[in-house]
């Protein structure tokens, strides 16, 4: 229907256009009128001269144009009834009534988002009160999820584009009862900073990492700490991060009811996002090491265009099963390009996300934030992991499902590490990421090889390499995390990665020997 629509407008404007053009058509009655009257005249005893065909012709021209006048200011009030027509006709899979606002400073007070996009086709055929789902999702079945992602989508409808307040506070207590309805002002928070969700059993893989921002990158976001509750994270380790400057330790569970919303493990990782006093927030896995300044990631073209950044994960040939894939057309019956064009979708990888970053601005994406909180929250998060591996894929099937666009960082998870022995495949267990340049951003699984805190070794990497395609297996699956180097080009680290990296590596050496506490990484000098 929409490209109907869009088919017929551009016809009716081009016979808009040409009826427009009286001068063509003026040339053509002339020289067809004084070809007339010499026909009549023929017709006749007597010839006429030029100057009587010219002027029978202007008389004929005279009485032709009063008709074609007629015609014309006919032709004009069908199209401009077409026109209506067209522009009043509902469409629910037109892109053109759903057109956002350029005016970025509106963002601060209204939940837009500036880019057109074909993520958002269908929201205007939703409104909140037409969608058959009258309980709360908390008393509803898995096989009811095709009708929670048309609620989903309508909140998101109303929430961007109602004029009243009603539909969306209704919206809220039924979709997302653990969402206050007050508190949505103070959600959308201020500023940028970075975001962590860890307990005490993370603290000594995150610590040395997050002193690495403030000595190795000099990085001046603020940064909060989530945890969940008393005994995730004790008082003394909170007072320990405390000393990092520009470091606050907060409990989810104060903000968001863990008793109502039953979220946990990975699936607070959206919350956390949403929880946070960041109006552009970055989340950031306890074991991310990264080669930049995290604030460089505000100038990402994707973040700037839609207001979220996700990161590939690596191929990891485990692709599911068809019931899986049925069930992710049933909660996305009109995906969004970026869906169609996964691995997800033609059976290369389930694993599509990596989530151990995320970057959003939360007053562009709101809906979409929501949406992927309510995947990781009960009754919805035990039966959704079936279908997917954790939180990972929530962030995109929760966007896709409320109609909210995102950007994909070009390239999938590639590996760093050292060249295999014949020089056939870049082996490591730090999964890396490029930014939208292709340049070494960040890399997940930490310092160490493996993951884990002594006896294990630190990793001493010299090359790292993306995968370029994303659609190969070509990964090693024996444990070795090797990526063939036919996937991308391995590239070997610059003297300043290095130097970053061994700087993170001191630090690490020098917290894990004398203890996690600033003030004895500052005895370093970095």
């Amino acid at each position: 229907m929409f490209l109907f629509k869009k088919t017929v407008q551009r016809f009716m404007s081009a016979i808009f256009l040409f009826a427009l053009q009286p001068h063509h058509l003026k040339i053509i009655n002339y020289a067809y009128l004084i070809n007339f009257a010499r026909v009549r005249d023929a017709q006749r005893p007597k010839a006429s001269s030029n100057a009587t065909l010219a002027s029978r012709a202007v008389m004929y021209h005279s009485a032709l144009s009063r008709i074609m006048f007629r015609r014309r200011l006919i032709l004009l009030l069908i199209i401009a009834t077409t026109f209506l027509f067209l522009s009043w006709w509902p469409s629910s899979s037109s892109k053109s009534s759903l057109r956002h606002s350029k005016d970025t400073s509106q963002l601060t007070e209204g939940f837009l988002y500036t880019q057109e996009d074909d993520t958002v086709a269908d929201q205007s055929g939703y409104k909140w009160e037409d969608v058959p789902l009258s309980q709360s999702p908390l008393n509803t079945t898995f096989e009811d999820m095709p009708n929670l992602r048309a609620r989903i989508l309508a909140f998101s409808n109303a929430f961007q584009y109602s004029k009243s307040r009603k539909p969306v506070e209704d919206a809220i207590r039924l979709l997302y009862p653990w969402l206050p309805v007050n508190e949505i002002s103070v959600l959308r928070g201020k500023g940028r900073g970075l975001v962590y969700t860890f307990g005490d059993h993370d603290l000594a893989l995150a610590y040395p990492l997050i002193v690495g921002m403030r000595l190795v990158h000099r990085c001046k976001l603020p940064i909060e700490i989530w945890y969940m509750g008393e005994e995730d994270l004790s008082a003394s380790n909170r007072e320990l991060l405390a000393k990092i400057p520009g470091v606050k330790c907060k409990d989810l569970t104060k903000v968001i009811d863990i008793s109502i919303a039953g979220y946990g493990g990975w699936g607070a990782k959206p919350f956390a996002l949403l929880a946070s006093s960041f109006a552009e927030p970055i989340f950031m896995d306890a074991d991310a090491v990264f080669f930049k300044d995290p604030s460089a990631l505000y100038a990402h073209p994707g973040y700037i265009g839609t207001g979220a950044v996700f990161f590939h994960d690596r191929t990891s040939g485990w692709v599911g099963s068809a019931k899986d894939l049925q069930w992710l057309l049933s909660v996305i019956p009109n995906p969004s390009s970026r869906t169609y064009g996964s691995r997800y979708i033609y059976g290369k990888s389930q694993h599509e996300q990596e989530s151990g970053v995320v970057v959003i601005n939360k007053a562009r994406v709101f809906p979409g934030l929501l949406a992927a909180c309510l995947l990781n929250s009960k009754p919805w998060a035990s039966k959704v992991y079936q279908r997917v591996w954790g939180d990972k894929e929530t962030f995109w099937i929760g966007f896709e499902m409320s109609g909210i666009p995102y950007a994909w960082n070009p390239g999938y998870g590639g590996a760093m590490g050292q060249f295999s022995g014949d020089k056939l495949r870049v082996c490591g267990r730090q999964l890396a990421h490029g930014d939208h340049q292709g340049a070494l951003l960040w890399v997940n699984n930490g310092l160490r090889t493996p993951q884990k805190l002594p006896p294990s070794k630190h990793a001493q990497p010299s090359i790292w390499m993306n995968d370029r395609s994303g659609f190969n297996l070509d990964w090693t699956t024996d444990g070795s995390d090797c990526l063939l180097a036919t996937a991308g080009i391995p590239t070997e680290l610059t003297a300043k990665e290095k130097q970053i990296w061994d700087a993170f590596v001191k630090i690490d050496a020098h917290l894990t020997a004398k203890g996690m506490d600033y003030p004895v990484a500052l005895e370093l000098n970095i």
